[in-house]
């Protein structure tokens, strides 16, 4: 799942001058993620579980981490002074692709994605009473304009609703409080850190649940799983990139492409269609999504929200 931009990444700071490619990068980091929903959909529709496919996807990253240690550094870089502080964040962050995986049972993908974005507005909600954050009253509209074109997509109180939605809310809050937590803890902790956490959580975690729940795997399965793994470092990879070579307002609206990538694998995957509800409500939490973003770059320049 595609993790929202909702705030400045650590590298947001250097300056900025090749907006076009970045711009492409991050389009295509999009639709590379996109991808790997779909084939994780195709996995869990088709028995695979969600702690079985996270625990080997999470091992295969961890092992291309390692090999790259070296290079930031060596083992230095992931000793901390907030062990405690990373422990919480790494626990909370490995519930949300687990919430998302086991949402695409039933959601189609478009639909799941859509719902996931309502952690843009869960973050900057959260920004005001965890970080002291100043959120001004544009702000605090375009988040109750956002949440509403969240609750169109997944409409609760009516016969249409599907309790799925609340495994893809529940991943948006956990993306949104893994967010906060990385802007808490950016100022001390390294990128390279929080992602190596991350993935020896995901994968300790789901190795300890996968047992429980394991299913004998084909090869194809393996190979899947495998290409899942890749996607994410490829995806995860490209966006850091992206927000380094580019400026963030430049690059943060091209993420709302991944809802373009999942209507468009749904389709030639599963051979589902959004619905109109759920054009609607995406139209209005991308509208959202980009004033959030113009009024970031706008309390920037005053220094103020």
């Amino acid at each position: 799942m595609t993790q929202p931009a909702t705030g400045t990444p650590p590298s947001a700071n250097l300056r900025p001058d090749r907006p076009l490619p970045g711009i492409l990068l991050m389009a295509a980091a999009m639709g590379v993620l996109s991808l790997m929903d779909a084939v994780v959909k195709g996995l869990v529709t088709g028995g695979a579980q969600v702690p079985q496919i996270l625990a080997v996807r999470g091992w295969v990253i961890l092992a291309a981490l390692v090999l790259w240690l070296p290079r930031m550094g060596g083992a230095e870089v992931l000793r901390t002074r907030r062990p405690w502080a990373i422990t919480g964040r790494t626990l909370v962050a490995c519930a949300a692709p687990g919430l998302f995986f086991l949402s695409l049972r039933d959601l189609p993908l478009a639909e799941a994605t859509a719902i996931t974005f309502g952690s843009v507005f869960m973050v900057a909600a959260l920004s005001a009473p965890l970080l002291k954050e100043h959120v001004g009253p544009h702000r605090w509209a375009a988040i109750a304009v956002g949440f509403l074109g969240v609750l169109w997509v997944t409409r609760p109180g009516t016969a249409a609703f599907q309790p799925a939605a609340l495994l893809a809310l529940g991943a948006g809050l956990c993306f949104a409080l893994m967010s906060v937590s990385s802007r808490w803890l950016g100022g001390t902790e390294p990128t390279f850190r929080l992602v190596f956490y991350f993935n020896l959580g995901t994968a300790l975690v789901y190795s300890v649940m996968a047992p429980f729940v394991w299913q004998p795997l084909s090869a194809g399965e393996l190979a899947a799983i495998g290409l899942v793994a890749a996607l994410a470092l490829f995806g995860h990879l490209a966006v850091t990139r992206a927000f380094v070579i580019a400026p963030v307002g430049a690059v943060a609206p091209m993420e709302y492409t991944s809802l373009v990538w999942a209507a468009l694998f749904g389709y030639l995957g599963f051979g589902t269609l959004p619905g109109v509800h759920v054009i609607v409500g995406s139209a209005v939490i991308v509208a959202s999504g980009l004033f959030l973003v113009h009024r970031e770059r706008v309390a920037r320049r005053r220094g103020k929200g």
